[in-house]
This record gives structure tokens, sequence and C-alpha cells, in this order.
């Protein structure tokens, strides 16, 4: 798994999250409510991304980090009018969590890593500007290393199964989860096995709601895959929906089919 990144950006800060209200009003409600903008971010060149939000006023607020047992990041907040940003720096898992009175929201969210995977023109295997089904390959390229993604399966699992126990014990709205089984081989350069631990995959249900996906992920063992060389990877998920058929997205490339029971 990736180590985050820890870094000051002010002296109320911890692992590299700053909590900024908004100046926009928004009418007080007794019953809570919470909406976050974007539930996927990812990090700017300078190496931050902002979370937009909309809650309660004066709520309470505060940052889980679900790659980490859920930890507290920073301190917990107040909203001013109802509206806030989070401006965040590491990539990575994590939960808002809001608070007023005797009632309690959460919302979970991703913050995705800047590095630059695209798919190669020259390289890119035929048909991947469409969906593909399960089995198929695609070209990446990143600077001079050109890497073959496969997402091999999505395997239906039961609530205890250890790659996925995490999701099934903190997050009551799940009804369904799987593993994503994926491959990576080096068609060219060295790739670093951490830079695709499943962090980076968007994984949706049958009904296209994108999935919260486990922090009991495979670890790239071992860290580096050299040219000519594969390696088989898994993560969980868990899915608010339950279906016959799963979306796996990398970037602009999305497989779909069905999920194997």
């Amino acid at each position: 798994m990736n180590v985050k990144k820890i870094a000051t950006l002010g002296a109320t800060l911890l692992m590299g999250v700053a909590l900024v209200g908004c100046g926009n009003k928004n009418k007080s409600s007794d019953s809570l409510k919470l909406n976050v903008e974007k539930t996927s971010v990812t990090l700017s060149d300078s190496g931050t991304a902002d979370v937009n939000f909309t809650t309660s006023k004066n709520a309470k607020y505060k940052v889980l980090d679900k790659d980490n047992s859920n930890a507290q990041i920073g301190k917990t907040y107040t909203t001013k009018t109802g509206n806030a940003t989070l401006t965040l720096n590491s990539a990575g898992h994590y939960r808002l969590e809001v608070k007023k009175d005797d009632k309690v929201k959460d919302k979970d969210f991703v913050i995705k890593s800047e590095k630059k995977v695209e798919s190669s023109s020259s390289e890119k295997t035929e048909g991947s500007d469409t969906t593909m089904a399960f089995g198929k390959s695609v070209m990446l390229k990143s600077g001079s290393t050109i890497i073959e993604l496969t997402v091999n399966s999505v395997n239906q699992v039961s609530a205890d199964d250890s790659m996925v126990v995490d999701i099934s014990s903190n997050e009551s709205d799940k009804k369904q989860f799987v593993i994503v089984s994926y491959t990576l081989k080096a068609i060219k350069g060295t790739i670093t096995t951490d830079d695709f631990d499943g962090s980076n995959l968007s994984i949706a249900d049958s009904q296209n709601s994108i999935g919260s996906t486990s922090s009991n992920r495979d670890n790239g063992i071992p860290d580096e895959v050299k040219t000519g060389q594969s390696i088989k990877l898994r993560i969980g998920a868990g899915f608010e929906h339950t279906g016959d058929t799963a979306t796996v997205s990398f970037g602009d490339n999305t497989w779909s089919g069905n999920i194997t029971k």
C-alpha cells in the first residue's frame, strides 16, 4: 500500500489536511443533511485536492482515514453556514462525518493520485476506447514505461471475507461484497506495484453506484515488476445495491461484466 505523504499546511493541520469553511449562507434546518459535490477528486499538479460539501449550519464535522482504521485526521470543526471545503494532499480513501445534536451522517470519498498514467494511442489494445469485457487488456503508458492492465473478474464473497470485512463491519448500507481481480504486466520498463494497489480503480455496482473499496487489498509483492513479468492483484469492494453485474474503470478505460457468484 502507498504510504500517505505528510505535509505541513498550517499550525492546525495534521497529516496534510486543511479544513476551510466557505462564505455562502445556507438556511438552518432541524434535520441534518450532507451532500458531497464530488466523491472522487484527483490531486492537482500542486499536490492538493478540494472536496466541497454542504451540510446543516453549525454542524460539527471531521475526516476519517479509511486506509488507516478510520483514524481521525485533524480536528473536529464546525460549519458557519453549512457550506465547507476540505483540502487534502494525500491520495487515499476517506470518510466525512457530520454531527448535529444527536444526528450523525457520513459520506465516503476518494482522493486519487496526481500520477499520470495514460492510454497510449500507439500501444492501446483495440476496443479500449469503449467498454470492454472482463479478461480484455489495455495498454497504458507512464513516461517510457508501457503497462498491460487486465481486469480479470469480479467475484461475489460473503460479508465476513477478509478482503471486505472492514467495509461490512463499518458500512451498514453495503449489501453486496465483491473482489476484483486484475493483472499487471510490464511490457516495457519497470512497474512499481504500489502505484496500482487498487485505490485508483473505480468499482461500480449494477446500478452504476460507486462502491467503497477495502483497505485490505493485496500488497504489491514484489515491489517491482520488470519487463516481461506480470503480477495478479485483488481488491475488495462493497456495493449499496445487489445485482448480477459490475463495472470497473481505470482512467478512460472501462470493463463491465457479470459478477461470478
